[in-house]
């Protein structure tokens, strides 16, 4: 059976599908807002701030300034390089957050969630997976359940909740609960 051409379109015997690549250009410290689905957003150089709604598909940012806002759900999101406050709030899907200049707050679930060298406090909630935080300026709250909690040097106070998993702790400056 012939399922190509112009004849399997007419008779219906085609799958039919449709993409789009958009890339913009904007100046550099212009915000950003963008609303998207099913596709990657993907961001370098921005110097103010963004947010981003995502769904069913990543959102990578690097090398960028500001406060950052990024959500999605079922892919994964990557922050690596801000100067400024970030935000990130995923649903089924990994976090990775490096090298940030400020405060870093992570929600997700049935993904791992990775934050290294963060100059400030980092506040992370995740349910059924992996928590690993390390070199952080300032306090750590972590929290997750069916995963492991790993913090390595934290400066400040720590606070770790975990359900159904181990907790691993080196080098907390502060106090630890």
């Amino acid at each position: 059976e012939n399922t190509e051409g112009f004849w399997a379109w007419i008779t219906g015997r085609q799958g039919i599908g449709f993409s789009v690549r958009l890339e913009l250009a904007v100046p550099a410290s212009s915000p950003v807002n963008v609303r998207n689905g099913f596709g990657t957003v993907e961001a370098t150089g921005l110097r103010a701030g963004a947010s981003v709604v995502n769904s069913n598909g990543s959102v990578v940012f690097r090398a960028c300034k500001g406060v950052q806002r990024l959500e999605t759900s079922f892919g994964k999101i990557e922050m690596d390089g801000n100067d400024g406050d970030v935000t990130l709030v995923n649903d089924n899907g990994d976090v990775r957050v490096i090298d940030v200049t400020g405060r870093a707050g992570v929600r997700t679930s049935f993904g791992s969630v990775t934050v290294a060298r963060v100059s400030a406090n980092v506040d992370v909630q995740n349910s059924n997976s992996a928590v690993d935080v390390s070199d952080v300026g300032g306090r750590a709250t972590l929290g997750t359940s069916f995963g492991p909690i790993r913090a390595l040097r934290v400066k400040g106070d720590l606070i770790a909740r975990n359900d159904n998993g181990e907790v691993v702790l080196e080098q907390i400056t502060g106090a630890a609960d």
